[in-house]
């Protein structure tokens, strides 16, 4: 090899090395400046006896644009907020289970939500969507989306919607699974046999009247903060975590979610291969043959 290429081998070499060192500074650097925090929200209704505030609700016309979850999974998914108590087995990192515990014979508890937030630099801001665990043929009785600033303080802004019902009963009527393979026409064995229904009074819950509101607030890290409304009240708690812990909980987190829609297919996938298997081969009580 020449001079002149072993020359421009090292050139190459000392660039392409001091570039990836000014990257690696430039990504402590970036990593240096971001903060996280562990977010513990608290949300309940106040029984009318200790609001004497006159709150007015609006009426729904229209539930095409509220949310509505058809399963439990559906439920789960749509939050950005894990509802969870710990990352890890045996590991407890909800502080609120405590005030939940004294509280909630004076209140309504919604919810007791913990996520991680992770913000990159000053100005940067957090989303997260929420709801109540208490939902009533499909809709939650609160939802919620929350907003965090970093700033000199946690600039905090919460949008509310809770949700009052209206209650009703009807009939439906659901296919009754009857054992056919004793009831055939004896000219024509592979008649289908008659569709046979069966009638059910059930309770029905819709959405009839919506309270919405925003909360704003400047609210502080390793401090309890409250959200003050006649109606609903949060309590509000910000714990200062590592960039990586935070990381590694948003991960367990996505996990957890993609787990949990893996599991709702494949409990599809076998309801169906069920319903097929019962269709092609009956199920007899007593075998004739």
């Amino acid at each position: 090899m020449s001079i002149q290429h072993l020359t421009l081998a090292l050139i190459s070499l000392v660039i392409s090395t001091g570039i990836f060192a000014e990257d690696k500074e430039t990504q402590e650097a970036e990593k240096s400046n971001a903060r996280a925090y562990r977010a513990h929200l608290l949300t309940f209704t106040w029984s009318d006896k200790m609001s004497s505030e006159q709150i007015n609700y609006e009426n729904i016309y229209q539930l095409e644009d509220i949310q509505r979850f058809e399963n439990d999974e559906d439920a789960i998914l749509s939050s950005s907020i894990i509802n969870k108590t710990s990352a890890n087995e045996g590991e407890d990192i909800n502080p609120f289970a405590q005030y939940q515990a004294l509280i909630k014979r004076r209140v309504n508890i919604l919810s007791n939500q913990t996520w991680p937030m992770i913000f990159e630099d000053q100005g940067s801001i957090n989303f997260a969507e929420f709801h109540s665990d208490n939902i009533l043929d499909g809709y939650p009785e609160l939802t919620g989306q929350i907003q965090v600033k970093l700033g000199r303080y946690l600039e905090t802004k919460v949008q509310y919607q809770h949700y009052l019902f209206d209650t009703f009963t009807t009939q439906i009527k659901e296919p009754e699974t009857i054992n056919n393979s004793l009831i055939f026409d004896e000219l024509d064995p592979f008649l289908d046999s008659p569709d046979i229904t069966k009638t059910e009074t059930v309770q029905l819950f819709e959405p009839a009247l919506v309270l919405r509101f925003e909360v704003e607030r400047k609210t502080a890290s390793k401090k309890l903060n409250y959200l003050d409304h006649p109606t609903v009240g949060s309590l509000l708690y910000f714990e200062p975590i590592s960039v990586d812990d935070a990381e590694h909980e948003l991960m367990l987190q996505a996990l957890t979610e993609e787990e949990m829609v893996r599991d709702a297919e494949a409990s599809i996938s076998l309801e169906a291969e069920e319903e097929e298997i019962n269709r092609l081969i009956p199920i007899t009580e007593n075998d004739g043959f």
